[in-house]
């Protein structure tokens, strides 16, 4: 079997990037603010870039970007595999595409295609040139957990020595709002889910992508090494649509 280890992280979020957002974290600092993403919705608390919603296909880029210099590699990367995926991937933009359409601004729907959750996988093999496997989880909040975990299993398999896993979010849509607050799992005020009086969650816009290598394909050419992936496990207990058994 094939030890996989972790040779390059990327990651973007509200309080920066892979260094500054750990220099924010070590006083901690939080990126969760009250905002008002869309003027005909209320204020609630949210951990954005900016004061308007991120550009998933803008975050994607920046952080194969990121990814790639830490792990020390150049493309075209060819027989690197991907594995990249989003619990909502551009849920943003096909709202906006719908609401177009129903104001009349669009008599067709053209690029709708690019906007489909599969793009982002396909985009990033295009970046940095992969021929290799692509593969496009979904899992909700674990979505990139599962990512590592097939990502894990191609290298273990011999599919291929390198593979670029990750999974980005930009949530902070109408459909999002609405259908959390309709759940009663929006936060009033903040994220502490640890306390007997948490509230609940706050919507976040962020990503991370890592390199997962195999050991011997590292050592050869000479890469740092962050830590070794050893394994992974996963349950589901299918007892409700969106809430764990108890």
């Amino acid at each position: 079997m094939e030890r996989v280890v972790v040779t390059g992280i990327g990651l973007r979020c509200g309080l920066g990037n892979l260094v500054t957002a750990w220099q924010n974290l070590l006083p901690g600092k939080t990126a969760i603010q009250l905002r008002q993403p869309f003027a005909d919705l209320p204020v609630i608390p949210v951990a954005m870039f900016d004061k308007y919603p991120v550009d998933l296909e803008t975050l994607r880029q920046d952080l194969v970007t990121d990814v790639l210099q830490d792990a020390g590699l150049v493309d075209p990367l060819p027989d690197c595999g991907v594995v990249v995926g989003s619990s909502r991937g551009f849920q943003g933009k096909l709202e906006r595409l719908n609401q177009d359409r129903l104001a009349g601004k669009l008599t067709e729907l053209e690029g709708w295609l690019q906007f489909l959750p599969h793009h982002l996988a396909i985009a990033t093999a295009q970046q940095i040139g992969s021929t290799g496997a692509n593969l496009v989880p979904m899992g909700a909040c674990t979505t990139g957990i599962w990512s590592m975990c097939q990502g894990f299993e191609l290298l273990q398999r011999g599919t291929c020595e390198q593979v670029l896993v990750g999974a980005l979010e930009s949530p902070v849509t109408r459909l999002s709002i609405a259908g959390f607050q309709k759940m009663g799992a929006l936060a009033n005020t903040c994220c502490f889910p640890f306390d007997q009086n948490r509230q609940g969650l706050v919507l976040g816009e962020g990503g991370a992508m890592v390199m997962l290598e195999t050991l011997a394909s590292a050592q050869k050419r000479r890469a740092k090494i962050y830590g070794e992936m050893l394994g992974w496990s996963f349950t589901c207990d299918a007892d409700h649509v969106s809430a764990p058994q108890k």
